[in-house]
């Protein structure tokens, strides 16, 4: 059977899965639940060491909801990394559009309507996300959102400071000429919005939250546990760009000294966070 795709979003959607059996089905089901829904979803497990739990999830995901939207899987032979995942999906892109979702994270029903409209009414930009919000149980009920949408277009000195967007809220145009880099771990997604950014892709930021993650922004599980490896991954994108000319050397001179204080604040927030808890 054939899917009318006619009423559809030409975005492509693509989910990196890694030891991912027990989450990425509310993330699928998120997607699915979208009031305009994407023409392609693309699942990507990148060699998850599971005994196949993950590769069963996804193949019964994808029987079930076929009927509804093209579902596309990828099997890594070896374990690459989110990033190389991500490019991996990216590859089987059909759509003009490419939007990413964590398998452990999940969208807000209107997501992708809002975003893919806006994005289409402005051609000129090749990049957005938005906000999010910090939920504790994926049964918790998505807000009302208003239909006026204030938006904020990316300054290079806004991206130098922080990453501007989450990975699960950002929709690019799929010719854009970077990708995420090969094998990189930590920050491979701040290391692309900035290259994109700096070299002239223009970006906006929503300023609605339209995807919701379950763990905190850091010192939580998963990479992003790892503050160093995180930093250092920071450090790394700054020197990446420089290295591209994309910025100067006195630039990163100052970067670095305000990227080692953001730093040191995420590991007192962390130590705060963990004497909480055994107070409690």
């Amino acid at each position: 059977m054939s899917l009318d795709t006619r009423h559809m979003a030409q975005v492509s959607v693509i989910i990196p899965c890694y030891c991912c059996a027990d989450t990425i089905a509310y993330a699928v089901e998120s997607v699915l639940a979208q009031t305009l829904l994407p023409s392609q979803l693309v699942l990507v497990d990148d060699c998850s060491p599971d005994h196949g739990a993950t590769q069963t999830v996804l193949h019964k995901l994808k029987s079930r909801y076929s009927d509804r939207l093209e579902i596309a899987l990828v099997t890594n032979s070896v374990n690459l990394g989110a990033a190389s995942a991500r490019n991996a999906g990216w590859d089987m892109a059909t759509q003009p559009y490419v939007a990413f979702l964590d398998a452990d994270d999940a969208w807000h029903p209107e997501k992708i309507r809002i975003q893919y409209r806006w994005m289409e009414d402005h051609p000129e930009y090749g990049l957005s996300g938005h906000q999010y919000s910090v939920h504790m149980d994926r049964g918790s009920q998505w807000p009302q959102l208003s239909e006026e949408i204030n938006v904020r277009t990316l300054t290079r000195f806004r991206a130098l400071l922080s990453n501007p967007f989450a990975t699960p809220t950002v929709m690019l145009k799929r010719e854009v000429p970077f990708r995420f880099e090969k094998g990189k771990r930590y920050t491979e997604d701040y290391l692309l919005w900035l290259l994109l950014i700096l070299s002239g892709t223009r970006s906006v930021r929503l300023n609605v939250a339209l995807a919701a993650t379950f763990k905190a922004s850091f010192g939580a599980n998963g990479l992003s546990s790892d503050l160093w490896k995180m930093e250092w991954g920071e450090l790394e994108a700054y020197w990446k760009t420089y290295r591209c000319k994309l910025i100067g050397l006195s630039t990163i001179l100052l970067l670095i000294p305000f990227s080692l204080a953001k730093y040191i604040r995420r590991e007192i927030v962390v130590v705060i966070r963990r004497v909480t808890r055994r107070g409690d």
